[in-house]
């Protein structure tokens, strides 16, 4: 999934803030019948403009227990009073004298009470009425459902995404019945849709694999939440209008010092193209100068394949340790003034030494630039006690999953479980920014803010890419941008840039340095826009 095509700040909350911001809205003079009104509305108003007319089209409306099977109600209403054949199947006993459903039986709709009759009778039933309807509203479970779907449900669901015809279409009510919000988990019971139609605000397992790859096509709704009660929401998706005014100004009479240094510490003899590939990133993102720090063997291939940079050889033999963790440090010492940002740990090792320069780096009273950790600098800072309450300086940390489960010692299946959560609570208590990569990378800070990609393209699942995203940071921060924007700027052009390779080469067979000729045409993209 990528952009939804809204350029306004989008918000994503959980089922638990969604009924908090329902609860509020009343407050302030909106009832939860006008925000169903609403929602009613607007849903068969988006299933109009989808299908292009509605007029003698034959409409299936599946009625769960809650909120989404009165929300399907209202719009099977709206959809029978703009011409279309509708028939709303109840699965489950309904207070039949509330206010929507007396609204139905006054109406064209045509309803089924189906959980008024054995089993095997109702499921013939809804297969027939399957067998002529081009549209299924899907209005069975909501934001509620947290556990699998089984029995009777479970019976339903099968038949109709086994059962629907090749060319209906399925439009989800906020949530795909299957879909766990929060998580973004999928039940084994699961009713694909062809649109999701958000409620209100997008959520967080609409951003989420594999649930965001399961939506079909997203659309948000306002159904009428006041707009004043969403500046609560600490978690925010990235979108193309917000990352375009993070730029900073460049004038016409620059030079190469108007754009800031930056310093990438990495490489070793098994990894050379992940130190070339994090400073070519640097230099593509707008970076004035870019020095490389690089092990002395590995000098010679670093200049040839990146002749951009200005390079900084350091010995790291083991011979006499002591020795060289003291010249090396002390080679950091004496240039780190002249660099507005460092990048530290791509493809570097896991040497004692290259351990000693990184607590000299951070965990000293050495007043460093912003620094961005990656790869192996977040591997050697695993093996440090309590490292978070020793940092002197503002810090990016870039792990991916694995890595994330190095630095908190949970697995990586409770990472990936639990991203947006276990994100924000280490970005708290160790006061960093952390990038979680991944399909929908997340970036927190310390304040409890979070900002969760639109992009999830397997086309960046190589090796390198990671590289690429670490120097565009330093290149961004180095440049005046401020460390959180920079990591959002730098995460939103990485999967653009991924995006464009997919759209336009080919869904497979990326190299990282492939993304380097990307960059600047997304990145251009992105300030024209203002």
């Amino acid at each position: 999934m990528g952009e939804t095509g809204i350029d306004k700040t989008i918000k994503l909350v959980s089922a638990l803030e969604m009924r908090s911001l329902e609860e509020k809205s009343c407050s302030l003079g909106v009832s939860n019948q006008m925000l169903m009104d609403k929602a009613g509305l607007e849903i068969a108003l988006s299933i109009a403009r989808e299908v292009g007319h509605v007029r003698g089209m034959s409409v299936l409306v599946l009625v769960g227990p809650g909120n989404n099977g009165s929300d399907g109600l209202i719009a099977g209403i709206h959809l029978s009073s703009f011409g279309a054949s509708v028939t709303a199947v109840l699965l489950k006993e309904r207070n039949l004298a509330d206010t929507v459903f007396t609204s139905v039986t006054q109406s064209d709709v045509n309803v089924e009470y189906l959980y008024k009759l054995e089993e095997d009778e109702a499921l013939s039933i809804l297969s027939a009425e399957m067998k002529k309807s081009f549209v299924i509203v899907d209005g069975i479970f909501g934001l509620g459902v947290n556990r699998p779907i089984v029995g009777w449900f479970e019976r339903v669901v099968d038949l109709v995404a086994k059962k629907k015809r090749s060319d209906s279409l399925v439009f989800a009510i906020d949530v795909p019945t299957g879909l766990f919000i929060d998580t973004g988990q999928i039940d084994d019971v699961f009713l694909p849709p062809d649109v999701t139609l958000a409620l209100g605000l997008a959520k967080i397992g609409h951003f989420t694999q594999p649930g965001a790859s399961a939506l079909g096509r997203l659309q948000i709704l306002d159904i009428g939440i006041p707009n004043s009660l969403e500046n609560s929401i600490k978690c925010n998706l990235i979108t193309r209008k917000e990352v375009s005014n993070y730029f900073v100004a460049r004038p016409s009479y620059s030079n190469k010092g108007t754009f800031g240094r930056a310093l990438i510490v990495g490489g070793s003899i098994n990894y050379v193209g992940a130190v070339v590939l994090a400073t070519a990133a640097a230099y593509r993102s707008g970076v004035g100068l870019v020095t490389t720090v690089v092990p002395r063997e590995i000098y010679s291939i670093v200049s040839n394949n990146i002749p951009e940079a200005t390079l900084l050889p350091i010995d790291l033999d083991g011979s006499n340790s002591h020795i060289y963790k003291s010249a090396n440090s002390q080679l950091l010492y004496e240039n780190i003034h002249r660099y507005s940002s460092i990048v530290f740990g791509c493809g570097i090792g896991l040497s004692h030494e290259v351990g000693a320069i990184l607590e000299d780096l951070l965990l000293s009273n050495l007043q460093c630039p912003p620094v961005v950790l990656d790869a192996d600098g977040l591997n050697l800072l695993s093996r440090v006690s309590n490292w978070w309450e020793r940092l002197s300086c503002h810090v990016v940390l870039t792990p991916h999953p694995g890595e994330m489960a190095t630095l908190t010692g949970r697995t990586i299946s409770e990472i990936q479980f639990r991203r947006i959560d276990l994100c924000s609570e280490y970005a708290r208590k160790w006061g960093t920014v952390i990038v979680l990569k991944g399909a929908n990378t997340i970036i927190c800070d310390p304040s409890g803010d979070v900002w969760v990609s639109p992009w999830a393209d397997p086309v960046l699942s190589v090796a390198g890419t990671g590289d690429v995203l670490s120097g565009l940071i330093g290149g961004f921060i180095a440049q005046g941008v401020p460390v959180k924007e920079a990591a959002i700027l730098s995460v939103y052009i990485h999967g653009f840039a991924g995006e464009t390779f997919s759209r336009e080469i080919s869904k497979s067979g990326l190299l990282a340095s492939e993304l380097l000729d990307i960059i600047p045409r997304c990145t251009e993209s992105l300030r024209n826009m203002n």
